[in-house]
């Protein structure tokens, strides 16, 4: 949808941590800015890993990462 987007093709609802990059720069207008979408699933994140006890250290460090990246997120 993003391509397409940037592309010229038309409107889209994009996530804001996505489209923020693209209004910046200018790549991407914002349209229909009273236009408010009502997330039904607020600041959500699934991670989901093989069903073992012991997790290699580099996905225990991405999702110790990314779980910090949502909090700084959250204010």
């Amino acid at each position: 949808m993003l391509d397409a987007t940037l592309q010229g093709v038309g409107i889209a609802l994009i996530p804001t941590f996505i489209a923020n990059s693209y209004l910046a720069d200018g790549s991407l207008l914002e349209v229909l800015p009273e236009w408010k979408f009502e997330n039904p699933f607020p600041r959500q994140a699934y991670i989901i890993t093989l069903p073992q006890k012991l997790l290699p250290l580099k996905t225990k460090v991405f999702i110790e990462d990314f779980m910090q990246w949502l909090k700084k997120r959250e204010n």
